[in-house]
């Protein structure tokens, strides 16, 4: 017996991957076991053995305008394309975040508190199950299959709902008036079922986001008359609801360059068809997720945009109250701007929708050719809200990355990929220099923690300097590293590989790491795993007889170095090294002024560069 065991360590200790001493950065023992199962590579892309699931909805809903009680029954097949055998099923409950007694990390007015997501009834293959055995703790609901569905098979589900919208929006989803309401979270959702965690068992507090499979959606909504309805998808019945002229408007705001006012507040009523109730049906493939507004008091402005040379065209859309004092109206030129941005330019990934609505609500939230904003009267806010929503469509949606382990993943995405435009579209709008200023202050400190420590252990400031400061800045840095085309190129790359599917952090590592033809463990390492802050200052070594100074690095994040020499003769000499000069663990940099001219005075950093102490950052030599 005891020689049995041994053979047995000995041969799991030869049988341990080396994954690990493969790479310079930690590698959690999920991935590992993943690389080992042939699922993920050490490249960045899939490994032969990869799948993903995906799940079909038939939605037929209703809404009370007045209420907000939405009620609902669905069709759903659910596809295990995973070499597993599944004894469980897990749903997402999003409604039961306002359940009393949930377990929430965000404040729920009292009157917004209730019973959550009633279901009504559940059949699992025809046969009923019993609501009473499933398992429903912080929004998530967990039930064991009557029998395990097989590996490669399909599973049926018809579920019958209905829950009441919270009467005071948040940030994002709302209620802003008896007819007027932006819902999302709102049909039970089968989770995710992966090759890295199994099921998704994290469920909703109202804090971190969301993980969805790659899904598609027919679904139907019965609304009351005069209420128009905007939705993820393709509209499918215009013909059958609109009036002609107002049909007319619409079908010109899809080819038109310039806005048009499909419909002003007060005319309602005439856009649709004389009639009673209406069914508004929306159809949405390859898709994560469905939402949709409504509203009997808005103005509808949209323009259309040709995308992929033109073969199709992208109708967008935005919802809003007009008003004297409000930018909201801009809205929609910016978003027309940005897609056609990110279609064209950067990261030069044509839109992958038909649509896109902004809805005048509250927050600001993304969902699936979807958008739920409040920017008032503010230009900042109008043109950084728009355009790092909108830049949600590659990061998660169209690479299905999980918001809930990692949102530094696709917020730090959206915060740097419409950067640079967004100063281009309003100069008063320098996030860069905002972000490097707020590092400045945060980082090293106990909110300032590891990117790679899993979101959901996060919270409040310590969650939102990671997810969208440190990461923003971190890509920007990378940027100065490997420079914007490389950048691009590498993020095509990504997406076109891992479009539908759920790539980690260490696949987005790997896969830029390869694509750009460089190492840049170094990076990731110090900016994405580790504790530290960037810090940088200056040594005069002999700058008055051999023109030597030194630029030390105090910190131990890498940042670029930027400098500044001004002579006695007035003139400006700018030296810049890439944040590479740190690469091999350099603690100084040792640099030489060229030329004869008498030094007056060198500075180092930059406004868009963090540094937690800049007080050595000025050599004065007439002092």
């Amino acid at each position: 017996m005891f020689r049995s065991i041994i053979q047995l360590i000995l041969l799991t200790l030869t049988a341990i991957p080396l994954v690990a001493q493969n790479s310079d950065l930690f590698i959690y023992r999920e991935f590992e076991n993943a690389v080992k199962k042939g699922t993920r590579t050490m490249d960045g892309i899939p490994g032969s053995a990869y799948w993903v699931n995906s799940t079909n909805y038939k939605i037929k809903a209703s809404l009370e305008p007045v209420t907000g009680k939405i009620s609902g029954e669905a069709s759903i097949v659910f596809s295990n394309n995973s070499p597993d055998d599944l004894k469980n099923l897990a749903f997402n409950l999003y409604p039961d975040l306002y359940k009393k007694g949930s377990q929430r990390n965000v404040d729920v007015s009292p009157e917004d508190l209730t019973d959550g997501m009633n279901l009504q009834e559940l059949i699992i293959n025809g046969a009923p199950f019993p609501l009473d055995k499933m398992q429903r703790n912080k929004a998530k609901g967990l039930i064991k299959l009557p029998e395990p569905l097989k590996s490669k098979t399909s599973l049926s589900i018809t579920v019958k709902w209905s829950f009441t919208m919270p009467k005071n929006p948040d940030a994002r989803i709302g209620t802003y008036g008896d007819s007027s309401y932006f819902v999302a979270y709102w049909y039970p959702q089968v989770a995710v079922y992966d090759d890295i965690t199994g099921w998704d068992a994290l469920g909703y507090e109202g804090e971190h986001e969301f993980y969805n499979d790659n899904n598609s959606f027919e679904v139907e909504l019965t609304i009351p008359d005069d209420i128009l309805v905007w939705a993820t998808g393709t509209h499918l019945n215009t013909k059958e609801l609109f009036s002609e002229s107002y049909l007319k408007r619409y079908e010109t705001a899809k080819k038109s360059e310039k806005p048009v006012i499909i419909c002003e507040p007060g005319e309602v009523k005439d856009v649709l068809k004389p009639g009673g109730v209406k069914t508004w049906k929306f159809s949405a493939i390859d898709v994560p997720d469905f939402s949709f507004s409504v509203s009997n008091n808005m103005r509808w402005e949209a323009v259309g945009l040709p995308v992929e040379n033109g073969k199709r065209n992208v109708l967008i859309s935005s919802v809003y109250r007009p008003g004297t004092d409000s930018l909201v109206g801009e809205v929609i030129t910016l978003s027309r701007h940005i897609i056609k941005y990110f279609s064209e330019e950067f990261p030069g990934i044509p839109y992958p929708y038909e649509t896109m609505t902004v809805f005048n609500g509250s927050g600001g939230m993304e969902f699936p050719m979807m958008v739920n904003q409040d920017v008032e009267n503010d230009r900042w806010l109008a043109t950084y809200v728009t355009t790092h929503e909108i830049a949600h469509t590659y990061f998660p949606f169209l690479t299905g990355t999980n918001e809930k382990r990692f949102s530094w993943l696709d917020e730090g995405m959206a915060v740097y990929l419409p950067l640079s435009e967004q100063t281009k579209i309003y100069g008063g709008l320098r996030y860069d220099e905002m972000t490097a200023s707020n590092l400045s202050r945060t980082m090293g400190t106990q909110n300032d923690v590891p990117l790679m420590i899993p979101s959901h252990f996060v919270q409040g400031g310590a969650h939102m300097i990671g997810a969208y400061a440190r990461s923003g800045m971190a890509f920007l840095i990378l940027e100065n590293i490997i420079g914007k085309d490389i950048v691009k190129k590498s993020i095509q790359d990504f997406v076109n590989v891992w479009k539908h599917k759920h790539p980690t952090p260490y696949d987005f590592f790997f896969s830029i790491n390869k694509s750009s033809g460089k190492n840049l463990n170094w990076f990731w390492k110090a900016w994405f795993f580790d504790y530290g802050y960037p810090s940088l200052g200056l040594n005069d070594i002999d700058l008055k007889n051999g023109r030597k100074f030194e630029v030390v690095k105090k910190g131990h994040f890498p940042v670029p170095v930027v400098l500044e020499i001004l002579f006695e003769d007035g003139t400006v000499e700018k030296i810049s090294k890439t944040a590479e000069v740190w690469k091999n663990g350099e603690k100084s940099l040792v640099l030489s002024v060229p030329g004869t001219k008498k030094i007056d005075k060198i500075t180092l950093g930059s406004p868009k560069i963090p540094d937690v102490d800049n007080s050595d950052n000025i050599l004065n030599l007439t002092k």
